[in-house]
Protein backbone atom coordinates (compact mmCIF):
# COMPACT_ATOMS: atom_id res chain seq x y z
CA UNK A 1 0.00 0.00 0.00
CA UNK A 2 1.84 3.25 -0.88
CA UNK A 3 0.38 6.09 0.95
CA UNK A 4 2.18 9.16 2.64
CA UNK A 5 -0.15 8.96 5.14
CA UNK A 6 0.03 5.23 6.34
CA UNK A 7 2.92 4.16 8.76
CA UNK A 8 3.48 0.20 8.85
CA UNK A 9 4.32 -1.07 12.54
CA UNK A 10 6.13 -4.80 12.16
CA UNK A 11 6.52 -5.51 15.66
CA UNK A 12 4.48 -7.90 16.89
CA UNK A 13 4.51 -6.42 20.44
CA UNK A 14 3.69 -2.69 19.08
CA UNK A 15 1.06 -3.86 16.93
CA UNK A 16 -0.70 -6.03 19.71
CA UNK A 17 -0.62 -3.04 22.08
CA UNK A 18 -1.55 -0.73 19.72
CA UNK A 19 -4.65 -2.98 18.45
CA UNK A 20 -5.42 -3.35 22.59
CA UNK A 21 -4.74 0.43 23.29
CA UNK A 22 -8.72 1.40 23.66
CA UNK A 23 -9.39 3.17 19.91
CA UNK A 24 -7.78 1.73 17.30
CA UNK A 25 -7.93 2.32 13.82
CA UNK A 26 -5.36 0.03 11.63
CA UNK A 27 -5.64 -1.57 7.85
CA UNK A 28 -4.30 -5.15 7.15
CA UNK A 29 -2.95 -5.57 3.65
CA UNK A 30 -2.39 -9.14 2.26
CA UNK A 31 0.94 -8.80 -0.04
CA UNK A 32 -0.56 -12.43 -1.29
CA UNK A 33 -4.04 -11.71 -2.50
CA UNK A 34 -3.29 -7.55 -2.53
CA UNK A 35 -6.41 -7.62 -0.34
CA UNK A 36 -7.20 -4.97 2.23
CA UNK A 37 -9.30 -4.00 4.98
CA UNK A 38 -9.37 -1.09 7.72
CA UNK A 39 -10.63 -1.95 10.57
CA UNK A 40 -11.56 0.26 13.91
CA UNK A 41 -11.14 -1.45 17.59
CA UNK A 42 -12.91 0.04 20.25
CA UNK A 43 -12.96 -0.92 24.19
CA UNK A 44 -16.30 -1.14 25.97
CA UNK A 45 -16.81 1.65 28.61
CA UNK A 46 -18.21 -1.32 30.59
CA UNK A 47 -15.62 -3.72 30.20
CA UNK A 48 -11.44 -3.23 29.88
CA UNK A 49 -11.10 -6.70 28.48
CA UNK A 50 -13.82 -6.25 25.88
CA UNK A 51 -13.79 -4.72 22.35
CA UNK A 52 -15.69 -4.07 19.60
CA UNK A 53 -14.51 -4.63 16.12
CA UNK A 54 -15.83 -2.85 13.25
CA UNK A 55 -14.71 -3.19 9.46
CA UNK A 56 -14.72 0.29 7.35
CA UNK A 57 -17.35 -0.61 4.16
CA UNK A 58 -17.84 2.44 2.59
CA UNK A 59 -16.06 5.88 1.42
CA UNK A 60 -16.09 8.12 4.85
CA UNK A 61 -13.49 6.51 7.14
CA UNK A 62 -15.19 7.81 10.01
CA UNK A 63 -18.62 6.78 9.70
CA UNK A 64 -19.06 3.70 7.11
CA UNK A 65 -18.09 1.45 9.65
CA UNK A 66 -20.05 -1.52 10.12
CA UNK A 67 -20.02 -3.78 13.26
CA UNK A 68 -17.78 -7.09 12.87
CA UNK A 69 -17.33 -8.38 16.18
CA UNK A 70 -16.59 -8.83 19.73
CA UNK A 71 -13.64 -9.14 21.27
CA UNK A 72 -13.78 -10.51 24.87
CA UNK A 73 -11.25 -12.69 27.21
CA UNK A 74 -8.47 -12.84 24.19
CA UNK A 75 -11.46 -14.66 21.99
CA UNK A 76 -12.86 -12.78 19.34
CA UNK A 77 -16.74 -14.07 17.88
CA UNK A 78 -19.12 -13.12 16.17
CA UNK A 79 -22.20 -11.94 18.07
CA UNK A 80 -26.32 -11.71 17.37
CA UNK A 81 -25.61 -7.80 16.13
CA UNK A 82 -22.55 -8.94 13.67
CA UNK A 83 -23.45 -7.95 10.13
CA UNK A 84 -21.25 -10.74 8.53
CA UNK A 85 -20.92 -14.08 8.85
CA UNK A 86 -18.16 -16.55 9.42
CA UNK A 87 -18.07 -16.88 5.39
CA UNK A 88 -17.54 -13.18 4.95
CA UNK A 89 -13.99 -12.14 3.50
CA UNK A 90 -13.28 -9.40 6.08
CA UNK A 91 -14.26 -11.63 9.27
CA UNK A 92 -11.82 -14.10 7.56
CA UNK A 93 -9.07 -11.34 7.14
CA UNK A 94 -9.45 -10.16 11.03
CA UNK A 95 -9.80 -13.54 12.53
CA UNK A 96 -6.81 -14.61 10.72
CA UNK A 97 -4.66 -11.86 11.87
CA UNK A 98 -6.41 -11.70 15.53
CA UNK A 99 -5.47 -15.44 15.83
CA UNK A 100 -1.56 -14.56 14.87
CA UNK A 101 -2.09 -11.76 17.30
CA UNK A 102 -2.70 -13.64 20.07
CA UNK A 103 -0.17 -16.34 19.48
CA UNK A 104 2.56 -13.23 19.00
CA UNK A 105 3.04 -13.89 15.44
CA UNK A 106 2.11 -12.33 12.14
CA UNK A 107 2.12 -13.64 9.06
CA UNK A 108 5.38 -12.82 6.54
CA UNK A 109 2.52 -11.43 3.52
CA UNK A 110 0.42 -9.41 6.11
CA UNK A 111 1.20 -5.65 6.61
CA UNK A 112 -0.11 -3.81 9.54
CA UNK A 113 -0.36 0.24 8.86
CA UNK A 114 -2.13 2.79 11.15
CA UNK A 115 -2.61 6.11 10.01
CA UNK A 116 -0.40 8.39 12.46
CA UNK A 117 -3.46 8.87 14.91
CA UNK A 118 -2.83 7.90 18.69
CA UNK A 119 -4.45 4.08 19.03
CA UNK A 120 -5.56 5.37 23.09
CA UNK A 121 -6.80 8.93 22.59
CA UNK A 122 -7.01 9.42 18.59
CA UNK A 123 -4.64 12.55 18.84
CA UNK A 124 -2.39 13.05 15.90
CA UNK A 125 1.14 11.76 16.50
CA UNK A 126 4.33 13.99 16.28
CA UNK A 127 7.13 12.62 17.32
CA UNK A 128 9.08 9.49 15.20
CA UNK A 129 8.63 7.35 17.91
CA UNK A 130 5.61 7.56 18.49
CA UNK A 131 4.52 7.37 14.97
CA UNK A 132 6.89 3.70 15.00
CA UNK A 133 4.53 2.76 17.32
CA UNK A 134 1.39 4.20 16.99
CA UNK A 135 1.11 5.46 20.60
CA UNK A 136 1.66 9.19 22.17
CA UNK A 137 4.40 9.33 24.76
CA UNK A 138 1.96 10.13 27.25
CA UNK A 139 -1.03 7.44 26.58
CA UNK A 140 1.74 5.14 26.37
CA UNK A 141 3.25 6.24 30.06
CA UNK A 142 -0.64 5.58 31.06
CA UNK A 143 -0.74 1.86 29.71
Amino acid sequence: MEHPNHYEIEQIGDIKNFVFAGSAIFTLESTLSGSWYTFKVEQSDKNDKMFFVSVLRGSDNTSSYTYLGLVINDEFRLTKNSKYGEEASCYKAFNFFFKDLMRMHIHSKLKFYHLGICSKCGRPLTTPESVKIGIGPICLSKM
